[in-house]
């Protein structure tokens, strides 16, 4: 063969070994990608951000407590909240009266058993100051055309009980809120926090309760936040 020949021969050769090489290192290059699932594979999500900015807000609750075996109590009252920004509040106050509610436990054992247990303690008023932080922003479809917003908040904090028998009893307490936001500014929260009370005859346990009340939004425009996952 010519000299030109085994040139073009090689040089022929030399293109396919690059074009291997070259569709080996793809195949390398996205051999990950390749594997993942459809849900795994990377996405690019577009995230809004809220439409209004949390302020003041005042509210109303009714919430339930059942303390001991003989007395379950119902508590009405009002609580006040400053928000710093959208994540973080103070609430400044929670008061509440409270309102006892026998299970018929005691009144059972002196007519069914002659027994006289020890008169149990009734809880008369709560009051109590928390740190509330707001981490999680929600949006709910409802009736398939209708968008309603929300967030979830932990609660962390503390107070004082007043109680016929030991007086004032203080407490710490931790919980979560779900806030459902209604038109012009009206809220509903379920409301729960578990209530440590700081002394031994005095039983801690979980309070669930519904909140309404009015936070004087203020609104914002939303912006599309794009986050590839």
């Amino acid at each position: 063969m010519t000299p030109s020949i085994i040139n073009k021969c090689y040089s022929l050769r030399m293109k396919i070994v690059l074009f291997l090489c070259a569709f080996i290192l793809q195949i390398f290059c996205h051999a990950d990608e390749m594997s993942l699932s459809d849900e795994e594979k990377p996405k690019v999500v577009a995230i809004t951000t809220r439409p209004y900015v949390l302020n003041k807000e005042l509210g109303v609750y009714y919430s339930y407590l059942p303390l001991d075996h003989f007395n379950h109590f119902q508590i009405y009252g009002m609580n006040y909240q400053n928000y710093f920004n959208d994540y973080l509040a103070w609430e400044i106050f929670n008061v509440g009266h409270s309102q006892a509610i026998s299970t018929g436990l005691e009144e059972r054992l002196k007519t069914e058993f002659g027994a006289l247990p020890e008169q149990s303690d009734t809880l008369e008023a709560i009051y109590s100051t928390s740190l509330v932080y707001t981490p999680i922003y929600m949006k709910h479809v409802y009736r398939k055309n209708e968008i309603k917003y929300g967030d979830l908040s932990f609660v962390l904090g503390g107070g004082q009980g007043r109680f016929t028998k030991n007086g004032g009893v203080g407490f710490v307490q931790v919980g979560f809120s779900s806030r459902f936001i209604g038109q012009e500014g009206f809220n509903l929260k379920l409301d729960t926090r578990y209530i440590v009370f700081l002394n031994s005859a005095v039983e801690s346990n979980l309070s669930v309760g519904l909140v309404l009340s009015y936070n004087f939004i203020k609104k914002s425009e939303t912006e599309l936040v794009f986050k590839e996952e």
